[in-house]
């Protein structure tokens, strides 16, 4: 729904309330090559249910096979935000409901759509 440099704006914003700790960058081809350019030790990764850990443990042995100096870290959300995902908060919008429980506020202005012009 947003163009790349759409979604690192507002990723950037979100990020504000951190200065210093995160770095918005985007990124072509392998997550590990890119950790490897930026000296990264560690990739985070956010899993709310059991299919998501499955994916996300497969990556992540294959990451490590790619470069071992790097970890990954899984972290979970608090229970009442498992059932979001982005397909469901954009379908939600789509629809007209409101998803400002389910995203931060920036990304929540930016899914309202444009008032109709007569």
């Amino acid at each position: 729904r947003f163009s790349l440099q759409q979604r690192l704006d507002m990723a950037a914003e979100a990020a504000s309330r951190m200065p210093g700790l995160v770095r918005v960058l985007p990124f072509d081809g392998l997550i590990m090559d890119f950790c490897r350019q930026q000296g990264a030790c560690a990739v985070v990764r956010g899993i709310r249910n059991l299919t998501d850990f499955d994916y996300e443990a497969q990556m992540a042995a294959m990451n490590r096979k790619l470069n071992p100096a790097v970890e990954t870290v899984f972290l979970l959300p608090q229970a009442e935000l498992q059932c979001i995902s982005s397909t469901l908060v954009r379908e939600i919008s789509q629809l007209g409901g409101d998803v400002s429980q389910m995203v931060n506020a920036n990304v929540g202005a930016n899914l309202k759509p444009a008032p109709l012009q007569a």
